[in-house]
């Protein structure tokens, strides 16, 4: 039997005229690809500062269900300030920030998220906020307490393929579907 592969998905074809006897491992290892693809599901529980990275073998899977608490534990308390569009934090009492997180204190405007990192990734540093604002100062840092943030669904790289994401996560965190 001679084969030949598709463009698209790289399955096996068998040659016309060539598929007397067994159809051995290439349409067979097709065939699983292919029930995957279209019978497939696979889950991955995402936690506060976690998110995903699937495996070479859950590639070919048509859903991925996605379930876990996002935000409830995913607190930052922290001491800081923040002059303009940059925060500083001073000190940290528990947890870690990320880009998207929503903060909260004495004199910061409602609504201000983290829109990426500057010197801090998670700690002590600055970081930049969505609006321009006073709260706080060097000598007089308040309390910062931030929910939620950004996770990643990390795809790997080179696989093409179609999935459809079920969020059925709760909490604050934003979830976004990347390669590696």
């Amino acid at each position: 039997m001679t084969t030949a592969q598709t463009t698209n998905k790289l399955l096996y074809e068998v040659t016309p005229g060539t598929e007397i006897g067994t159809w051995g491992p290439y349409i067979n290892t097709d065939m699983s690809i292919i029930d995957n693809a279209f019978g497939g599901q696979v889950s991955y529980t995402f936690s506060p500062t976690t998110g995903a990275t699937m495996t070479t073998t859950d590639t070919q899977n048509l859903r991925i269900n996605i379930t876990g608490n996002t935000g409830s534990s995913s607190s930052f308390v922290g001491n800081g300030y923040i002059s303009g569009t940059t925060l500083t934090i001073t000190s940290v009492v528990s947890g870690a920030l990320t880009v998207n997180a929503l903060i909260t204190g004495t004199g910061v405007t409602a609504g201000t998220t983290i829109i990426s990192y500057g010197t801090g990734t998670g700690g002590t540093g600055t970081y930049t906020v969505g609006s321009s604002q006073t709260a706080g100062t060097s000598t007089a840092p308040i309390t910062i307490t931030a929910t939620g943030g950004t996770l990643y669904l990390t795809l790997p790289s080179g696989i093409a393929g179609m999935w459809i994401a079920i969020n059925n996560t709760t909490g604050t965190s934003v979830i976004y579907a990347l390669t590696s």
